[in-house]
């Protein structure tokens, strides 16, 4: 990895959709991934920015205690449901396999590539766990951001020492348009010419710069739409949280 390039970790890659755009952005990634299938997926569709050092792809799933190997559960229809929590890989009764995944604490790999401008975390069931880790880590992200599915992960990031954030409805990924001029990276859309639904988006500074909050009106915001996700009116929409270290003028 470059000393002159900013890292952004994907953590719960997938695909690799995201590390794509970031890659193409100009950023140097370390992909965090614990399904040993699409760890090969990675190893192949970027294998020239891996041999060129850009990318470094980890098969492990991320704890907080001691590094260990655990269970991780493939859902065997939808792979993006696949987690360490059975639970959480078994929704709506699919079929799953079992494999055992190794872990890594996040300081490691804080400590192993540096800290990162930008921490991406989707990894189903196991996003809280992330945000814990960032107690313990010797510098926060710039920015960070996770799917969000419980307040909780926005008190941790609160205590952690983020100030502000946003609630980014994943839904309307698809109906983003390419940005006049981005304030990240490069200005790269992706390859597949938009946004798809394995993308986590815009992302830092390419967010609406007025639309950053203060934790008790995102928790009031989070709140007001899973009620109205309950009630049916947004019941096809999920959300990812962002979160910033140093507040600029304008944020409510």
């Amino acid at each position: 990895m470059s000393k002159k390039r900013k890292v952004i970790f994907d953590v719960g890659a997938h695909n690799g959709d995201d590390t794509e755009f970031y890659l193409g952005k100009g950023f140097d990634v370390v992909a965090v991934e614990a399904n040993p299938y699409l760890v090969r997926v990675l190893n192949e569709r970027f294998s020239s920015a891996i041999a060129e050092k850009r990318l470094t792809v980890v098969e492990r799933a991320i704890v907080r205690g001691p590094e260990k190997e655990l269970p991780f559960y493939i859902n065997l229809e939808k792979d993006d449901w696949s987690s360490v929590r059975e639970s959480w890989a078994v929704k709506d009764g699919m079929a799953v396999e079992t494999v055992r995944a190794r872990t890594v604490r996040l300081s490691e790999l804080f400590r192993k590539f540096g800290v990162p401008h930008f921490l991406k975390v989707d990894i189903e069931g196991g996003d809280e766990a992330v945000a814990r880790s960032l107690i313990d880590v010797p510098a926060l992200p710039e920015f960070v951001s996770f799917e969000i599915h419980n307040p909780i992960i926005l008190a941790i990031l609160a205590t952690v020492g983020y100030p502000q954030f946003q609630l980014v409805n994943q839904w309307f990924n698809g109906f983003i348009t390419p940005l006049a001029e981005s304030h990240e990276g490069e200005n790269y859309w992706p390859e597949a010419g938009g946004f798809g639904s394995f993308h986590s988006g815009l992302f830092g500074q390419d967010l609406p710069a007025g639309e950053w909050l203060s934790l008790d009106k995102t928790m009031e915001l989070f709140v007001a739409n899973q009620a109205a996700r309950k009630s049916g009116l947004m019941k096809t929409s999920w959300w990812d949280v962002h979160a910033r270290l140093v507040p600029e003028a304008g944020a409510q």
